[in-house]
């Protein structure tokens, strides 16, 4: 690695993001995190930073040191959940680090080829990184897409743009479907602050009462660059 572990994010950066601008836990522990030296963060402090795609160009490469030991690495939160951090990275990471990409790929089907035979590797951990793959495989341009929005960034965490980038990928999806490509349970309250938001909108197709049909908003869609204007 060609950075000094004695150094900070905020050192390697260049950059103060200053005191917390809310009550947010999250955002505290990850302003904190941000200036603590590199070889003092630990399997959870390179979660918590990757999952809100913050240092990723520094962490992922000290992840993966920790994922060559363990790939299950973590296991304090759940085993795997470093991994799958990784697989739902940004995608333009990944598109710049062909490499390293092409080694957690590996560590992934490895983990597919032992689940059989080690009593260690739970069914449960397995399915949670097969969805996090899908993000790796087909909703990563979206994320990295999404992620690049200002308005994302302010106001979106992980779990909210995980949502958002399926329903890119998707075009149009069911709450039905859309929980079952997402590794966590999709709250009522969730929803509605995407709806508030004007990230997403729905409609109904057959006859009321009839499952939601979740779609990116036109604007939101416009934004993102997923749509054409029209000239006018």
């Amino acid at each position: 690695m060609k950075f000094d572990l004695n150094k900070s994010l905020q050192d390697l950066e260049n950059s103060d993001w200053g005191e917390p601008k809310s009550d947010s836990s999250l955002e505290n522990k990850c302003l904190q995190l941000r200036r603590v030296p590199l070889m003092d963060l630990k399997g959870s402090d390179l979660l918590r930073l990757i999952s809100q795609d913050i240092g990723i160009e520094y962490l992922i490469p000290l992840a993966i040191e920790l994922l060559r030991v363990d790939p299950l690495a973590d296991r304090d939160v759940y085993p795997g959940s470093l991994l799958g951090a990784l697989l739902e990275a940004s995608y333009k990471y990944w598109d710049k680090n062909p490499n390293l990409r092409e080694e957690v790929e590996k560590m992934y089907n490895k983990i597919l080829i032992n689940e059989k035979n080690d009593e260690d590797i739970r069914k449960d951990v397995v399915r949670e990184l097969k969805k996090s793959h899908l993000t790796f495989a087909e909703f990563g341009r979206y994320a990295s897409l999404l992620w690049d929005n200002i308005q994302v960034k302010q106001t979106c965490n992980s779990c909210a743009v995980k949502i958002l980038a399926v329903i890119a990928s998707k075009q149009s999806i069911i709450l039905e479907d859309l929980t079952s490509l997402i590794s966590f349970p999709i709250s009522e309250k969730m929803i509605e602050f995407l709806l508030k938001n004007k990230f997403i909108t729905y409609d109904y197709e057959g006859s009321y009462p009839a499952d939601r049909f979740f779609r990116l908003s036109k604007d939101f869609r416009e934004q993102l660059g997923l749509t054409r204007r029209k000239k006018g």
